[in-house]
């Protein structure tokens, strides 16, 4: 994701500096930019040092590159679930990746009846909308639920036995047949 947005953001910032009429995704699009025509510059002083945060994922992220295969990787990857990621943009290859912890804050709160544009939303049989704000996690009682729409965090459903399916931010997964949800997490 931190890839995409970067890519996206240096794309915007090209074309609103008119540093090129056209833009493709590819790592050729930065060796385009000449120094006189980059919209980013860094003032005298700032620092380029890693954070303590920031320095142990690398160090764990190093230590994994060339003990992954390629599918472990995509299967992190594509999994929902926060992770870090090392990407290589001189070849356009993710070299390693690890899920880290989700960070949950006990403020998720209900909307509803209804839903917001941003809201984790879950329609039961009716078509009833139920709207969940924020991120953590919440203890419910809904039955015959058969759509979630995620809204723009991570969302996932459990049922009693534990049993559950997150959908990703902005994603709606419909479920095939209706069921009880006891629990609703939400997540960055």
């Amino acid at each position: 994701m931190k890839t995409r947005r970067s890519s996206t953001l240096l794309l915007s910032g090209l074309l609103l500096f008119g540093g090129m009429s056209t833009a493709t995704a590819s790592p050729a699009v930065s060796e385009s930019v000449s120094a006189e025509q980059s919209p980013i510059t860094m003032s005298e002083g700032a620092t380029t040092a890693p954070d303590a945060k920031d320095q142990q994922a690398l160090e764990k992220l190093n230590s994994l590159k060339g003990k992954q295969s390629k599918a472990q990787i995509k299967k992190i990857l594509n999994s929902g679930q926060p992770a870090d990621v090392l990407y290589d943009p001189e070849t356009n290859e993710y070299l390693a990746a690890y899920h880290t912890e989700p960070v949950i804050t006990p403020f998720l709160s209900i909307v509803g009846p209804g839903c917001t544009s941003s809201s984790a939303c879950l329609r039961n049989t009716n078509n009833t909308p139920f709207g969940l704000e924020g991120t953590g996690s919440l203890t419910v009682n809904l039955s015959n639920i058969t759509k979630v729409s995620a809204g723009n965090y991570n969302t996932g459903i459990y049922r009693t036995n534990g049993t559950g399916v997150i959908t990703r931010a902005w994603n709606t997964t419909y479920l095939s047949s209706a069921t009880y949800v006891r629990s609703v997490t939400r997540t960055p």
